[in-house]
């Protein structure tokens, strides 16, 4: 008797055993497949956002010819041409350090002074498809 009450429990500790490995290796499967599915997805998404984007990012075909003034501190700009339409037309400022010290709309605008004495670099920028490119000669003005 004491013989089979041994075996018996041998037995139920074998397949409790083996339903732990069954169940183990199930959900190792499943996690392995979720991750599967995810990385392919992953990919196809990101294929798909850069197909989207690939024109989004360019350089717009805009230019505009900035000039100096006689006295050397203004700044003249000349009308926005190229295929493509921008926005947000603005004036941007710099230091001789290289630090934008002003950044100001000119949509308006044909003509612009600097306040403060100082030499400073003058470029237009202009908004294309949500950001902003540069899409002026850099002058330089001495006020």
């Amino acid at each position: 008797m004491r013989d089979m009450m041994e075996t018996n429990k041998t037995r139920n500790h074998n397949d409790r055993t083996r339903w732990l490995f069954f169940l183990w290796g199930l959900l190792s499967g499943l996690l392995l497949a979720v991750m599967s599915a995810g990385v392919i997805l992953g990919v196809a998404l990101f294929q798909t956002r850069d197909q989207r984007t690939a024109g989004l990012y360019e350089v717009p075909d805009a230019s505009v010819q900035l000039s100096v003034a006689a006295d050397g501190c203004g700044v003249i700009r000349g009308e926005v041409n190229g295929k493509n339409a921008v926005d947000g037309i603005t004036w941007v400022i710099e230091d001789a350090d290289g630090f934008v010290v002003l950044e100001r709309t000119a949509d308006a605008e044909t003509r612009y002074r600097y306040f403060a004495a100082g030499q400073y670099t003058v470029t237009i920028k202009a908004r294309y498809h949500g950001r902003y490119y540069t899409i002026s000669n850099a002058v330089e003005i001495d006020c």
